[in-house]
């Protein structure tokens, strides 16, 4: 794979093809090296680390095709992943919310709520029918009334921006509308679809529905983070009744 990329940046220094021209084939050129590292069942820490450096050359920032930045971001939370299911569980610093006793923060990223609420309308006919009077010329009076039925209907209503947290407690979602906060003890299920990812609750008929980049890798680590809960806590000693003096 290198060795493409060698060759591009010779024939590019060879003709002294301007840099505003090189820079979009390049970007494609290394965005198609990337996908060919993630689209492997495991990433070995050569190709890794063959990332990264290529990142470094090419000062990859921000500033950089959305595409590239979209495949590099697979490709980290791809090697977090597989890293977390050898037991190296990863740590970020998750200075947006208030961490509780021993919880630890493993993952951050940007996220959208959404929030599940019942919006009635109703639909039928209205019937009515008209009669004159005699008294006054020309002036009827109108009678009838609504024939109709209420219909509830589901809908998604934006709950804002914000940043997801992902904990060895709890998933936490801080914005500048909501925040909420969901503890895996009370978690039934994780689910991803094409946007996003719902998590349903004990006793709760609203489930919680984040907006991610990539639902799947999102609900990975989620579900990773979740099986933790209670493995390091030792099983409680019960006490031993001490005898009764008589």
């Amino acid at each position: 794979m290198d060795r493409f990329r060698r060759q591009f940046d010779e024939v590019v220094k060879k003709f002294s093809i301007p840099a505003d021209e090189a820079s979009p084939l390049r970007f494609t050129l290394l965005n198609n090296i990337f996908k060919l590292v993630e689209a492997k069942d495991e990433i070995p820490e050569s190709d890794l680390n063959f990332v990264v450096d290529l990142a470094k050359t090419y000062s990859l920032t921000q500033s950089s095709p959305e595409e590239i930045k979209n495949t590099i971001f697979r490709i980290g939370t791809r090697e977090t992943i597989e890293k977390w299911q050898r037991g190296e569980a990863p740590t970020a610093n998750c200075t947006g919310i208030v961490l509780q006793k021993k919880e630890i923060c493993h993952w951050e990223e940007g996220a959208a709520l959404r929030i599940q609420c019942v919006q009635r309308h109703f639909e039928g006919r209205s019937a009515s029918a008209s009669f004159p009077v005699h008294v006054v010329k020309g002036v009827r009076i109108r009678l009838g009334g609504f024939k109709g039925y209420p219909v509830d209907e589901t809908i998604m209503e934006n709950g804002g921006v914000g940043i997801l947290h992902i904990t060895n407690q709890r998933v936490c979602f801080v914005g500048a509308q909501h925040s909420i906060a969901i503890p895996y003890k009370r978690m039934l299920s994780v689910q991803g679809f094409e946007t996003g990812f719902t998590i349903q609750t004990a006793n709760e008929k609203k489930p919680g529905i984040f907006i991610v980049r990539y639902p799947e890798l999102t609900t990975q680590l989620v579900t990773l983070a979740s099986t933790e809960v209670g493995e390091d806590e030792p099983p409680k000693e019960r006490r031993k009744k001490l005898p009764v003096a008589v």
